[in-house]
């Protein structure tokens, strides 16, 4: 997979140590910056994005897929748990999906709710 960062550049076979060094709080590190980007990639079209907190705020945690369809978590992430939760999607386990909570993308929570319009 490839990884795409505001903090360390780019990185076509990405490791846990590219991941862990792209991850870290705005606040303190010279570099980075409140919403930097770090996005691990299957594909241009299919990619986990981390949006680089402070510790105050946390890192927020997008899911992209078939470069449409955007879920944001609503839980925002401490960077050790940034960097488990991208590793695992680094080898091919995203089980964690299910843990947390996720926003309705807008245009779902339209369609549910036409009828009431």
């Amino acid at each position: 997979m490839k990884l795409v960062s505001d903090t360390i550049g780019r990185k076509d076979n990405a490791t846990e140590k590219d991941i862990r060094n792209a991850i870290a709080y705005a606040d303190g590190v010279e570099g980075f910056g409140i919403e930097d980007i770090v996005r691990l990639e299957i594909d241009q079209d299919n990619y986990l994005v981390f949006w680089i907190g402070n510790r105050q705020t946390g890192h927020r945690l997008e899911l992209i897929q078939s470069g449409k369809n955007t879920i944001e978590c609503v839980t925002t992430f401490d960077s050790e748990k940034a960097i488990q939760l991208m590793t695992n999607y680094l080898n091919g386990n995203i089980t964690w999906v299910k843990e947390y909570r996720w926003k309705t993308p807008i245009i779902r929570e339209l369609l549910d709710n036409l009828e009431y319009l």
